[in-house]
């Protein structure tokens, strides 16, 4: 065979190949989306994975965002677990989720048509409030803060991957006063819960960390340093003489760790019960009779007012 006449041959056999190969993959894209479209996404994410898989469509952002829709719903149905009170939404670790965000990904970073973005951005914008969720859901449901510590944490990365405006700040001032209200409320409810007084410090700084002018976290953790010192107090059984002053000395410095964000919450907001009391409650704690009295007298003027 002329040796120009073989070369064509080749060329074209190697176009006929390629185009053989794209076309095969353009059939198994199909029948994966037949199959999605009929639920069977146990088949459709095997076909769906050849096909991302193999050289001539491993770059294509529709087979991307397809496998993503497919995990999509092979975690609805396989990952929803349930706590003791009730359905706590999805399990925090899923491969299947995992796989389905990083499908999304990407095919959004493939360049796809508006439409197809669209779509994927909508699955992502899903999964982001879907971790939001879990994260205030293991926080009441089952009061798991290292849980929902971790579901928030990756609310917050998989938001700002998708969204480069996300107000990251606003949302994490939000979450942790939404931590340190809960974990207060549940020392209220048992003085002797360390664990959760511990979780609620943390969290109330955290937020004051973010937002030193944010109110219900200042008079949180005021309060919560101030109750802390009573209970220490009123727990405290008659002891010797050397036992009461280390009880005294622990207290007089959980009165003063109340002081600076009870008095910053009053400052903020002159007529807030709360606050006052706590301030009241702090002094006298303190032995500060003249500045208790004051506080005394001014919520007494509040509640006269209705404030």
């Amino acid at each position: 065979m002329d040796k120009k006449l073989n070369k064509f041959f080749l060329l074209w056999i190697g176009i006929w190949l390629i185009n053989w190969g794209a076309m095969a993959q353009i059939k198994s894209y199909n029948r994966a989306v037949e199959l999605y479209q009929s639920k069977q996404f146990d088949l459709a994410r095997v076909v769906i994975d050849s096909v991302v898989l193999h050289p001539e469509t491993a770059k294509d952002p529709m087979a991307w965002i397809q496998r993503g829709f497919i995990y999509y719903e092979l975690y609805k149905t396989t990952d929803r677990i349930k706590s003791g009170t009730g359905l706590l939404d999805y399990k925090l670790e899923s491969v299947l989720r995992d796989t389905s965000i990083q499908s999304i990904l990407k095919g959004l970073a493939l360049n796809p048509d508006d439409a197809l973005k669209a779509n994927g951005s909508k699955l992502i914008v899903n999964y982001v409030n879907a971790y939001y969720r879990m994260a205030n859901l293991y926080l009441v449901d089952s009061a798991n803060a290292e849980k929902s510590q971790l579901a928030f944490s990756k609310h917050l990365a998989l938001w700002k991957l998708s969204d480069p405006k996300a107000d990251e700040k606003a949302r994490q001032i939000e979450y942790y006063k939404a931590v340190g209200s809960y974990f207060t409320e549940q020392v209220n409810k048992n003085s002797k819960d360390t664990k959760a007084q511990e979780t609620a410090k943390s969290a109330l700084l955290k937020t004051l960390e973010l937002d030193p002018n944010n109110l219900s976290a200042n008079i949180n953790l005021g309060v919560l340093y101030c109750n802390q010192a009573i209970s220490l107090i009123e727990n405290t059984e008659v002891p010797e003489i050397k036992e009461l002053e280390l009880v005294q000395e622990n207290a007089v410095k959980l009165f003063k760790q109340s002081l600076p964000f009870l008095q910053k919450a009053y400052l903020l907001n002159p007529k807030n019960k709360t606050a006052v009391s706590g301030l009241y409650q702090v002094h006298r704690g303190l032995y500060e009779v003249e500045k208790s009295e004051s506080y005394r007298k001014i919520l007494e003027t509040l509640e006269k007012q209705g404030q």
